[in-house]
Protein backbone atom coordinates (compact mmCIF):
# COMPACT_ATOMS: atom_id res chain seq x y z
CA UNK A 1 0.00 0.00 0.00
CA UNK A 2 1.60 3.24 -1.09
CA UNK A 3 0.84 6.83 -0.25
CA UNK A 4 1.25 7.79 -3.87
CA UNK A 5 -1.85 5.83 -4.85
CA UNK A 6 -4.17 7.52 -2.36
CA UNK A 7 -6.35 10.60 -2.36
CA UNK A 8 -6.36 13.14 0.44
CA UNK A 9 -9.78 13.92 1.91
CA UNK A 10 -10.77 16.54 4.45
CA UNK A 11 -12.36 15.29 7.66
CA UNK A 12 -14.30 17.63 9.93
CA UNK A 13 -13.63 16.80 13.58
CA UNK A 14 -15.85 18.37 16.27
CA UNK A 15 -13.91 19.47 19.37
CA UNK A 16 -14.48 21.81 22.31
CA UNK A 17 -12.76 24.51 20.29
CA UNK A 18 -15.03 24.13 17.32
CA UNK A 19 -14.66 22.27 14.06
CA UNK A 20 -11.13 21.21 13.08
CA UNK A 21 -10.42 20.27 9.47
CA UNK A 22 -7.82 17.51 9.08
CA UNK A 23 -6.21 16.10 5.96
CA UNK A 24 -6.68 12.33 6.15
CA UNK A 25 -5.69 9.70 3.64
CA UNK A 26 -8.70 8.12 2.02
CA UNK A 27 -8.23 4.34 2.11
CA UNK A 28 -10.54 1.40 1.66
CA UNK A 29 -10.32 -0.47 4.98
CA UNK A 30 -11.80 -3.68 3.59
CA UNK A 31 -8.42 -5.19 2.68
CA UNK A 32 -7.04 -4.63 6.17
CA UNK A 33 -10.16 -6.02 7.83
CA UNK A 34 -9.94 -9.12 5.64
CA UNK A 35 -6.37 -9.67 6.87
CA UNK A 36 -7.44 -9.23 10.49
CA UNK A 37 -10.15 -11.84 9.98
CA UNK A 38 -7.41 -14.49 9.68
CA UNK A 39 -5.73 -13.45 12.94
CA UNK A 40 -6.39 -15.81 15.84
CA UNK A 41 -4.36 -14.41 18.76
CA UNK A 42 -3.18 -11.15 20.26
CA UNK A 43 0.44 -11.68 19.15
CA UNK A 44 -0.46 -11.96 15.49
CA UNK A 45 -2.91 -9.07 15.89
CA UNK A 46 -0.03 -6.83 17.05
CA UNK A 47 2.03 -7.93 14.04
CA UNK A 48 -0.88 -7.16 11.69
CA UNK A 49 -1.20 -3.63 13.12
CA UNK A 50 2.56 -3.16 12.78
CA UNK A 51 2.54 -4.25 9.11
CA UNK A 52 -0.32 -1.86 8.40
CA UNK A 53 1.66 1.08 9.81
CA UNK A 54 4.99 -0.01 8.30
CA UNK A 55 3.42 0.05 4.83
CA UNK A 56 3.33 3.84 5.12
CA UNK A 57 6.05 6.45 5.17
CA UNK A 58 6.50 6.66 8.91
CA UNK A 59 7.22 10.39 9.04
CA UNK A 60 3.78 10.86 7.42
CA UNK A 61 2.26 8.57 10.07
CA UNK A 62 3.81 10.54 12.94
CA UNK A 63 2.93 13.85 11.34
CA UNK A 64 -0.73 12.99 10.84
CA UNK A 65 -1.01 11.45 14.31
CA UNK A 66 0.58 14.53 15.89
CA UNK A 67 -1.95 16.77 14.14
CA UNK A 68 -4.77 14.68 15.57
CA UNK A 69 -3.33 14.91 19.09
CA UNK A 70 -2.68 18.67 18.81
CA UNK A 71 -6.19 19.30 17.50
CA UNK A 72 -7.56 17.63 20.64
CA UNK A 73 -9.55 15.26 18.44
CA UNK A 74 -8.14 12.26 20.29
CA UNK A 75 -11.67 11.62 21.52
CA UNK A 76 -12.36 9.94 18.19
CA UNK A 77 -9.83 7.26 19.22
CA UNK A 78 -10.96 6.84 22.84
CA UNK A 79 -12.96 3.69 22.12
CA UNK A 80 -9.81 1.98 20.83
CA UNK A 81 -8.14 3.04 24.07
CA UNK A 82 -10.94 1.59 26.19
CA UNK A 83 -10.88 -1.66 24.24
CA UNK A 84 -7.17 -2.08 24.83
CA UNK A 85 -7.53 -1.45 28.57
CA UNK A 86 -9.85 -4.49 28.62
CA UNK A 87 -7.49 -6.58 26.50
CA UNK A 88 -6.08 -8.52 29.44
CA UNK A 89 -9.54 -9.93 30.12
CA UNK A 90 -10.14 -10.84 26.48
CA UNK A 91 -6.63 -12.16 25.87
CA UNK A 92 -7.21 -15.83 26.62
CA UNK A 93 -10.92 -16.59 26.39
CA UNK A 94 -12.57 -13.92 24.27
CA UNK A 95 -9.97 -12.63 21.84
CA UNK A 96 -12.21 -13.31 18.82
CA UNK A 97 -15.02 -11.21 20.29
CA UNK A 98 -12.58 -8.46 21.28
CA UNK A 99 -11.09 -8.39 17.78
CA UNK A 100 -14.50 -7.99 16.18
CA UNK A 101 -15.21 -5.00 18.44
CA UNK A 102 -11.91 -3.44 17.36
CA UNK A 103 -12.71 -3.98 13.67
CA UNK A 104 -16.14 -2.36 14.11
CA UNK A 105 -14.49 0.69 15.66
CA UNK A 106 -12.07 0.81 12.73
CA UNK A 107 -14.93 0.76 10.24
CA UNK A 108 -16.69 3.61 12.07
CA UNK A 109 -13.59 5.72 12.65
CA UNK A 110 -13.10 8.88 10.53
CA UNK A 111 -9.37 8.10 10.47
CA UNK A 112 -7.36 5.86 8.19
CA UNK A 113 -6.48 2.31 9.20
CA UNK A 114 -2.83 3.13 9.84
CA UNK A 115 -3.76 5.88 12.36
CA UNK A 116 -6.07 3.52 14.26
CA UNK A 117 -3.41 0.81 14.13
CA UNK A 118 -0.63 3.14 15.30
CA UNK A 119 -2.73 4.52 18.15
CA UNK A 120 -3.61 0.97 19.25
CA UNK A 121 0.04 -0.15 19.13
CA UNK A 122 1.08 2.75 21.36
CA UNK A 123 -1.62 1.83 23.88
CA UNK A 124 -0.76 -1.87 23.78
CA UNK A 125 2.88 -0.96 24.41
CA UNK A 126 1.79 0.61 27.69
CA UNK A 127 0.22 -2.58 29.04
CA UNK A 128 2.53 -5.24 27.56
CA UNK A 129 4.28 -6.09 30.84
CA UNK A 130 0.97 -6.46 32.69
CA UNK A 131 -0.69 -8.29 29.82
CA UNK A 132 1.98 -10.95 29.47
CA UNK A 133 3.25 -11.08 33.06
CA UNK A 134 4.68 -14.45 34.12
CA UNK A 135 5.94 -15.79 37.45
CA UNK A 136 8.02 -18.52 35.81
CA UNK A 137 11.73 -18.63 36.67
CA UNK A 138 12.52 -18.80 32.94
CA UNK A 139 9.88 -17.21 30.71
CA UNK A 140 9.54 -16.81 26.96
CA UNK A 141 10.00 -13.41 25.26
CA UNK A 142 9.62 -14.41 21.61
CA UNK A 143 9.09 -15.20 18.87
CA UNK A 144 5.33 -14.88 19.21
CA UNK A 145 2.90 -15.04 16.33
CA UNK A 146 3.80 -15.20 12.64
CA UNK A 147 2.40 -13.17 9.78
CA UNK A 148 3.88 -12.31 6.39
CA UNK A 149 7.38 -13.32 7.56
CA UNK A 150 7.24 -11.08 10.66
CA UNK A 151 7.55 -12.15 14.31
CA UNK A 152 6.91 -10.40 17.62
CA UNK A 153 9.51 -10.15 20.39
CA UNK A 154 9.55 -8.41 23.76
CA UNK A 155 12.35 -5.88 24.08
CA UNK A 156 15.53 -6.54 26.01
CA UNK A 157 16.30 -6.04 29.66
CA UNK A 158 18.54 -2.98 30.26
CA UNK A 159 22.19 -3.94 29.88
CA UNK A 160 25.15 -3.64 32.24
CA UNK A 161 26.43 -0.56 30.37
CA UNK A 162 22.99 0.92 29.61
CA UNK A 163 23.25 3.88 31.97
CA UNK A 164 26.83 4.60 30.93
CA UNK A 165 25.75 4.67 27.28
CA UNK A 166 23.05 7.23 28.09
CA UNK A 167 25.49 9.38 30.05
CA UNK A 168 27.86 9.36 27.07
CA UNK A 169 25.08 10.14 24.57
CA UNK A 170 25.29 6.71 22.95
CA UNK A 171 21.74 6.02 21.78
CA UNK A 172 21.09 2.33 22.11
CA UNK A 173 20.30 0.84 18.72
CA UNK A 174 22.13 3.27 16.46
CA UNK A 175 25.09 0.91 16.44
CA UNK A 176 23.07 -2.13 15.40
CA UNK A 177 23.22 -3.18 11.77
CA UNK A 178 19.48 -2.98 11.21
CA UNK A 179 18.94 0.39 12.89
CA UNK A 180 16.59 2.65 10.97
CA UNK A 181 15.91 6.20 12.18
CA UNK A 182 12.41 5.91 10.73
CA UNK A 183 11.64 2.45 12.13
CA UNK A 184 8.32 2.11 13.91
CA UNK A 185 10.06 -0.08 16.52
CA UNK A 186 11.81 3.02 17.89
CA UNK A 187 8.41 4.22 19.17
CA UNK A 188 7.80 1.24 21.47
CA UNK A 189 9.43 0.54 24.82
CA UNK A 190 8.30 -3.02 25.45
CA UNK A 191 8.03 -4.90 22.15
CA UNK A 192 9.34 -4.94 18.61
CA UNK A 193 8.30 -6.69 15.41
CA UNK A 194 11.15 -8.17 13.40
CA UNK A 195 11.15 -8.84 9.66
CA UNK A 196 12.62 -12.34 9.45
CA UNK A 197 14.35 -11.54 6.17
CA UNK A 198 17.17 -9.81 8.11
CA UNK A 199 17.88 -12.97 10.15
CA UNK A 200 19.71 -14.97 7.42
CA UNK A 201 17.55 -18.06 7.99
CA UNK A 202 18.24 -18.18 11.75
CA UNK A 203 15.46 -18.19 14.34
CA UNK A 204 16.17 -16.14 17.48
CA UNK A 205 14.48 -17.44 20.62
CA UNK A 206 14.39 -15.05 23.57
CA UNK A 207 14.06 -16.13 27.20
CA UNK A 208 14.17 -14.17 30.44
CA UNK A 209 15.70 -15.41 33.69
CA UNK A 210 13.78 -13.78 36.52
CA UNK A 211 16.33 -13.47 39.36
CA UNK A 212 17.77 -9.97 39.49
CA UNK A 213 21.54 -9.69 39.97
CA UNK A 214 22.98 -6.61 41.63
CA UNK A 215 25.87 -6.08 39.22
CA UNK A 216 25.67 -2.28 39.13
CA UNK A 217 29.35 -1.71 39.92
CA UNK A 218 31.18 -4.81 38.69
CA UNK A 219 30.99 -8.41 37.47
CA UNK A 220 33.67 -10.89 38.56
CA UNK A 221 34.65 -13.56 36.00
CA UNK A 222 36.56 -16.82 36.30
CA UNK A 223 38.11 -18.77 33.41
CA UNK A 224 39.25 -22.39 33.69
CA UNK A 225 41.31 -23.66 30.70
CA UNK A 226 41.06 -27.08 32.45
CA UNK A 227 44.25 -28.66 31.10
CA UNK A 228 47.08 -28.07 28.67
CA UNK A 229 46.94 -31.69 27.52
CA UNK A 230 43.97 -32.90 25.42
CA UNK A 231 41.19 -34.89 27.11
CA UNK A 232 39.58 -35.61 23.73
CA UNK A 233 40.84 -36.32 20.24
CA UNK A 234 39.51 -36.34 16.67
CA UNK A 235 38.69 -39.43 14.62
CA UNK A 236 39.18 -38.65 10.94
CA UNK A 237 37.35 -40.37 8.10
CA UNK A 238 39.69 -40.13 5.11
CA UNK A 239 36.90 -40.96 2.65
CA UNK A 240 34.33 -38.36 3.69
CA UNK A 241 36.94 -35.90 5.00
CA UNK A 242 34.88 -35.47 8.15
CA UNK A 243 35.95 -35.91 11.75
CA UNK A 244 34.18 -36.79 14.99
CA UNK A 245 35.27 -36.18 18.58
CA UNK A 246 36.15 -38.99 20.99
CA UNK A 247 36.68 -38.42 24.69
CA UNK A 248 39.63 -40.32 26.16
CA UNK A 249 38.02 -42.82 28.55
CA UNK A 250 40.76 -42.95 31.16
CA UNK A 251 40.65 -39.15 31.55
CA UNK A 252 36.87 -38.68 31.91
CA UNK A 253 36.55 -39.02 35.70
CA UNK A 254 39.52 -36.81 36.53
CA UNK A 255 38.39 -34.26 33.98
CA UNK A 256 34.91 -33.99 35.55
CA UNK A 257 36.54 -33.53 38.97
CA UNK A 258 38.65 -30.74 37.49
CA UNK A 259 35.43 -28.94 36.46
CA UNK A 260 33.89 -29.38 39.94
CA UNK A 261 37.07 -28.01 41.53
CA UNK A 262 36.94 -25.00 39.18
CA UNK A 263 33.32 -24.31 40.22
CA UNK A 264 34.22 -24.46 43.91
CA UNK A 265 37.29 -22.27 43.48
CA UNK A 266 35.36 -19.69 41.45
CA UNK A 267 32.87 -19.24 44.29
CA UNK A 268 35.61 -19.06 46.94
CA UNK A 269 37.27 -16.29 44.94
CA UNK A 270 33.91 -14.43 44.81
CA UNK A 271 33.44 -14.87 41.07
CA UNK A 272 29.95 -14.30 39.69
CA UNK A 273 30.42 -16.03 36.34
CA UNK A 274 32.55 -19.05 35.35
CA UNK A 275 33.37 -19.81 31.71
CA UNK A 276 34.79 -23.11 30.45
CA UNK A 277 36.13 -23.96 26.96
CA UNK A 278 34.52 -25.94 24.16
CA UNK A 279 34.43 -29.74 24.63
CA UNK A 280 34.68 -29.33 28.42
CA UNK A 281 31.71 -31.67 28.98
CA UNK A 282 31.28 -35.36 28.28
CA UNK A 283 28.18 -37.55 28.51
CA UNK A 284 28.57 -37.93 32.29
CA UNK A 285 29.49 -34.34 33.17
CA UNK A 286 26.12 -32.61 33.12
CA UNK A 287 24.49 -34.90 35.69
CA UNK A 288 27.54 -34.73 37.98
CA UNK A 289 27.64 -30.92 37.81
CA UNK A 290 23.91 -30.54 38.35
CA UNK A 291 24.00 -32.81 41.44
CA UNK A 292 26.96 -30.80 42.72
CA UNK A 293 24.90 -27.62 42.40
CA UNK A 294 21.92 -29.23 44.14
CA UNK A 295 24.08 -30.41 47.04
CA UNK A 296 26.01 -27.19 47.64
CA UNK A 297 25.16 -23.56 48.33
CA UNK A 298 27.07 -20.81 46.54
CA UNK A 299 27.37 -17.30 47.88
CA UNK A 300 28.75 -15.37 44.89
CA UNK A 301 28.76 -17.68 41.86
CA UNK A 302 25.59 -17.16 39.79
CA UNK A 303 26.15 -18.46 36.24
CA UNK A 304 28.32 -21.20 34.75
CA UNK A 305 29.01 -21.33 31.02
CA UNK A 306 30.02 -24.98 31.05
CA UNK A 307 31.48 -25.32 27.56
CA UNK A 308 30.14 -27.98 25.21
CA UNK A 309 29.44 -31.68 24.95
CA UNK A 310 30.18 -33.50 21.68
CA UNK A 311 27.81 -36.45 21.27
CA UNK A 312 25.79 -38.04 18.44
CA UNK A 313 27.07 -35.58 15.84
CA UNK A 314 25.99 -32.63 17.96
CA UNK A 315 28.23 -30.08 19.67
CA UNK A 316 26.02 -28.51 22.32
CA UNK A 317 26.81 -25.72 24.79
CA UNK A 318 25.28 -25.57 28.26
CA UNK A 319 24.60 -22.60 30.52
CA UNK A 320 23.53 -23.48 34.05
CA UNK A 321 22.75 -21.36 37.08
CA UNK A 322 24.47 -22.16 40.37
CA UNK A 323 21.22 -23.71 41.63
CA UNK A 324 21.30 -26.29 38.83
CA UNK A 325 18.74 -24.67 36.48
CA UNK A 326 19.55 -25.22 32.80
CA UNK A 327 19.19 -21.83 31.10
CA UNK A 328 20.58 -22.37 27.60
CA UNK A 329 21.29 -25.35 25.38
CA UNK A 330 22.72 -24.29 22.05
CA UNK A 331 23.82 -26.43 19.12
CA UNK A 332 26.89 -25.40 17.17
CA UNK A 333 25.93 -24.02 13.76
CA UNK A 334 29.27 -23.78 11.91
CA UNK A 335 31.51 -26.88 11.74
CA UNK A 336 35.17 -26.43 12.60
CA UNK A 337 37.60 -27.26 9.78
CA UNK A 338 41.35 -27.88 9.78
CA UNK A 339 44.01 -28.77 7.21
CA UNK A 340 45.97 -31.98 7.76
CA UNK A 341 49.42 -31.51 6.21
CA UNK A 342 50.26 -35.22 6.24
CA UNK A 343 47.05 -36.16 4.42
CA UNK A 344 46.94 -32.93 2.39
CA UNK A 345 43.22 -32.80 3.17
CA UNK A 346 40.84 -30.42 4.90
CA UNK A 347 38.66 -32.14 7.49
CA UNK A 348 35.36 -30.70 8.72
CA UNK A 349 33.53 -31.37 11.96
CA UNK A 350 30.78 -33.95 11.38
CA UNK A 351 27.91 -32.21 13.15
CA UNK A 352 24.24 -31.80 12.26
CA UNK A 353 23.59 -28.14 11.50
CA UNK A 354 19.89 -28.17 10.57
CA UNK A 355 18.82 -26.51 13.83
CA UNK A 356 18.84 -22.77 13.09
CA UNK A 357 17.56 -21.64 16.49
CA UNK A 358 19.76 -19.18 18.40
CA UNK A 359 18.84 -18.77 22.06
CA UNK A 360 19.17 -15.39 23.79
CA UNK A 361 18.70 -14.86 27.52
CA UNK A 362 17.67 -11.63 29.29
CA UNK A 363 19.05 -11.28 32.82
CA UNK A 364 18.34 -8.15 34.83
CA UNK A 365 21.65 -6.67 35.94
CA UNK A 366 23.52 -8.02 32.87
CA UNK A 367 21.26 -7.50 29.88
CA UNK A 368 20.71 -9.74 26.86
CA UNK A 369 23.29 -12.49 26.40
CA UNK A 370 23.97 -15.21 23.86
CA UNK A 371 26.24 -18.27 24.13
CA UNK A 372 28.16 -19.14 20.95
CA UNK A 373 30.54 -21.99 20.17
CA UNK A 374 33.94 -21.37 18.61
CA UNK A 375 33.52 -21.11 14.80
CA UNK A 376 29.99 -19.69 15.21
CA UNK A 377 31.54 -16.46 16.46
CA UNK A 378 33.40 -16.04 13.16
CA UNK A 379 30.17 -16.36 11.15
CA UNK A 380 29.06 -12.87 10.07
CA UNK A 381 25.42 -13.93 9.64
CA UNK A 382 25.27 -15.09 13.28
CA UNK A 383 26.84 -11.94 14.74
CA UNK A 384 24.45 -9.94 12.54
CA UNK A 385 21.50 -11.74 14.17
CA UNK A 386 23.06 -10.92 17.57
CA UNK A 387 23.09 -7.27 16.55
CA UNK A 388 19.50 -7.34 15.31
CA UNK A 389 18.44 -8.77 18.68
CA UNK A 390 20.34 -6.02 20.58
CA UNK A 391 22.64 -8.39 22.48
CA UNK A 392 24.81 -6.93 25.27
CA UNK A 393 27.20 -9.83 25.92
CA UNK A 394 28.40 -12.63 23.64
CA UNK A 395 29.94 -15.51 25.57
CA UNK A 396 32.13 -17.83 23.50
CA UNK A 397 33.52 -21.26 24.38
CA UNK A 398 36.31 -22.22 22.00
CA UNK A 399 38.83 -25.00 21.42
CA UNK A 400 41.20 -23.59 18.86
CA UNK A 401 44.84 -22.81 18.15
CA UNK A 402 43.95 -19.56 16.38
CA UNK A 403 41.96 -16.82 18.06
CA UNK A 404 42.99 -13.97 15.73
CA UNK A 405 39.70 -13.80 13.79
CA UNK A 406 37.75 -14.01 17.04
CA UNK A 407 39.78 -11.18 18.49
CA UNK A 408 39.13 -9.08 15.37
CA UNK A 409 35.39 -9.82 15.57
CA UNK A 410 35.28 -8.86 19.24
CA UNK A 411 37.02 -5.53 18.56
CA UNK A 412 34.59 -4.73 15.72
CA UNK A 413 31.50 -5.60 17.79
CA UNK A 414 32.69 -3.47 20.71
CA UNK A 415 33.44 -0.29 18.79
CA UNK A 416 30.72 -0.61 16.14
CA UNK A 417 27.76 -2.02 18.06
CA UNK A 418 28.49 -1.63 21.76
CA UNK A 419 28.67 -5.41 22.31
CA UNK A 420 30.93 -7.06 24.91
CA UNK A 421 32.63 -10.40 24.17
CA UNK A 422 33.81 -12.89 26.80
CA UNK A 423 35.83 -15.79 25.36
CA UNK A 424 37.21 -18.94 27.00
CA UNK A 425 39.64 -21.23 25.18
CA UNK A 426 41.76 -24.20 26.25
CA UNK A 427 45.55 -24.42 26.24
CA UNK A 428 45.09 -28.06 25.19
CA UNK A 429 44.07 -26.89 21.71
CA UNK A 430 47.47 -25.31 21.04
CA UNK A 431 50.26 -27.58 19.64
CA UNK A 432 53.50 -27.69 21.61
CA UNK A 433 55.59 -26.31 18.76
CA UNK A 434 53.25 -23.39 18.06
CA UNK A 435 54.20 -19.83 18.92
CA UNK A 436 52.46 -18.48 21.99
CA UNK A 437 50.04 -16.17 20.14
CA UNK A 438 46.69 -17.78 20.94
CA UNK A 439 44.46 -16.40 23.67
CA UNK A 440 43.25 -18.75 26.38
CA UNK A 441 40.72 -16.07 27.29
CA UNK A 442 39.85 -12.44 26.72
CA UNK A 443 37.18 -9.87 27.52
CA UNK A 444 36.54 -7.11 25.00
CA UNK A 445 34.12 -4.35 25.95
CA UNK A 446 32.86 -1.08 24.44
CA UNK A 447 34.47 2.08 25.74
CA UNK A 448 32.48 5.29 25.52
CA UNK A 449 33.86 8.78 25.09
CA UNK A 450 32.04 11.94 23.98
CA UNK A 451 29.27 10.13 22.15
CA UNK A 452 31.62 7.70 20.38
CA UNK A 453 32.15 3.97 20.83
CA UNK A 454 35.65 2.58 21.14
CA UNK A 455 36.89 -0.89 22.03
CA UNK A 456 38.81 -1.76 25.18
CA UNK A 457 40.27 -5.11 26.29
CA UNK A 458 40.15 -5.59 30.07
CA UNK A 459 41.67 -9.08 29.92
CA UNK A 460 43.90 -10.88 27.46
CA UNK A 461 45.79 -13.98 28.48
CA UNK A 462 47.80 -16.07 26.04
CA UNK A 463 47.82 -19.84 26.08
CA UNK A 464 50.42 -21.20 28.48
CA UNK A 465 50.89 -24.38 26.44
CA UNK A 466 54.63 -23.87 26.25
CA UNK A 467 54.91 -23.09 29.97
CA UNK A 468 53.92 -26.32 31.66
CA UNK A 469 53.47 -26.10 35.39
CA UNK A 470 52.87 -28.78 37.98
CA UNK A 471 49.32 -27.76 38.70
CA UNK A 472 47.70 -26.86 35.37
CA UNK A 473 44.55 -28.86 36.16
CA UNK A 474 43.76 -26.41 38.95
CA UNK A 475 44.55 -23.38 36.80
CA UNK A 476 41.92 -20.67 37.00
CA UNK A 477 42.13 -17.02 35.97
CA UNK A 478 40.13 -14.09 37.27
CA UNK A 479 39.00 -10.76 35.85
CA UNK A 480 36.76 -7.96 37.06
CA UNK A 481 34.57 -5.92 34.75
CA UNK A 482 33.80 -2.52 36.25
CA UNK A 483 30.98 -0.31 35.12
CA UNK A 484 33.31 2.69 35.08
CA UNK A 485 35.22 1.09 32.18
Amino acid sequence: MSLKNRNIIIVAVFTNNGIILLEVLNVNKTEFCDKLATVGDIYTFIIALFICVEAEEFNQVKGTYKKIINSKSIGNLIKFQNLIQNLNIANIFEFGIWKELWIKELEKSPFDAFICAYHSLLRIDGIVEELFASKKIVKEKGPFGALDNYSLYFKKTPGFFEQKMKENSIRRGRQTVEYDYNSINTQFKNFEVINNSVLHGYVPKIKAYNPKYNFKECINFSFAPLNNEPWADSIKDHTTELFTVRYIDEKIENHTNTILNAIAKADVEKSNILILPELALNKYSEESIQLYFYDNAFSDLKLCFLGTKWENNSNESLLMSSNGTVLIRQNKKVPFSFFDKEQAKTYSENIITKNKEIVFLDIEGIGRIVYLICADFNEKAITTVCSVMHVDFIFVSAYTNNTKNMNDSAEYLAKSMGVSTVLANSCAAVPLNMKNETFSEFIEIPNMEHGKLLNFKILEKYSCKNKKCADCKNCIHFAQLKNDG
